[in-house]
């Protein structure tokens, strides 16, 4: 090949990798990788005692971050005492003891993070769903109950894990509700089957009026519902440091997985066109590979002896 011509294709080709790249990077599972399952039992699979779960091979992490000040811890035991095993009573009144310490309205923050002491004082107890939920769920795991947050496009909500009957529930704290299906409580991925297949479902109010709009109405149950089937309904792995990704890639060649995605038919389209650009990508990184090889060799073959 002539070196010109060489030169041109190299350059065509890193402008193809460069816009490859930055298109996936657009994609939910860019940098990192996100699993995707339409198998409800996959997706509530059970945790283990720390709190996390294997997908793919890779330790998915549901211990949230926040931590629950020694304060809080007792009086969060003083709610759960004398109940030998965790059952939808206990959540409902963490999830009550949640509402007491939280005002609903925006703090202008997204999330709590650090300790739980940050929403101690009267102007930053306000909060959003997300801080609602990431709360609740850092209540449940300080009393030894696995629990998760799941973001749905419009919605935060936590499910808890309850090992006697060993099922995922959804609590919301934010609306002070959960829902049934004769009698059963369901957790966010039967919620979306449930609604999808048109069955029959209740929602259980726990909390009472406070004055603000932080509570569930008979009025709320179509936007949520909506919210429920708008095909975004993911869990994070809550520890994913830069370092553990690095070290993962190396020694398993493959990206970890840092999202939990419940399939629909978009983040169906969404996961292969995903696997598909890095097919692309990886073979243009190679041909890139072997044309500066080439270029190299011919520009040494062409060097003059000396």
């Amino acid at each position: 090949m002539h070196p010109k011509s060489l030169l041109v294709s190299l350059g065509a080709i890193v402008a193809v990798i460069t816009i490859q790249a930055l298109y996936l990077k657009s994609l939910p599972g860019s940098l990192v990788r996100v699993y995707y399952t339409e198998d409800v039992d996959d997706f509530n699979k059970a945790p283990a005692a720390d709190m996390t779960v294997l997908y793919d091979g890779y330790v998915f992490d549901y211990r949230m971050p926040l931590s629950i000040s020694e304060g809080e811890s007792t009086a969060i035991q003083e709610v759960v005492r004398d109940r030998n095993q965790a059952d939808m009573t206990m959540l409902t009144h963490i999830a009550e003891w949640v509402r007491t310490k939280m005002t609903f309205g925006s703090s202008g923050a997204t999330a709590i993070t650090g300790s739980a002491d940050a929403v101690q004082s009267p102007s930053s107890r306000s909060g959003l769903c997300d801080r609602y939920a990431r709360y609740f769920a850092a209540a449940c795991q300080s009393a030894g109950i696995p629990a998760r947050v799941i973001e749905l496009n419009g919605h935060v909500v936590p499910e808890a894990f309850l090992r006697e009957s060993g099922r995922w529930i959804m609590v919301d704290p934010t609306l002070g509700y959960y829902i049934s299906s004769d009698g059963v409580p369901l957790s966010v991925a039967e919620i979306i089957n449930a609604y999808r297949k048109g069955k029959q479902t209740e929602a259980a109010v726990f909390a009472s009026e406070r004055g603000d709009d932080s509570i569930y109405r008979t009025a709320d149950e179509k936007s949520l519902q909506e919210i429920y089937l708008n095909g975004f309904t993911v869990v994070s792995n809550q520890h994913l440091a830069t370092a553990q990704i690095l070290s993962y890639i190396a020694g398993k060649r493959s990206l970890p997985v840092a999202k939990l995605q419940y399939l629909d038919g978009n983040s169906v389209k969404i996961g292969r066109k995903e696997s598909i650009l890095r097919t692309i990508l990886a073979l243009n990184v190679s041909i890139f590979a072997l044309l500066f090889v080439i270029a190299v060799f011919n520009a040494l073959r062409r060097r003059p002896a000396p």
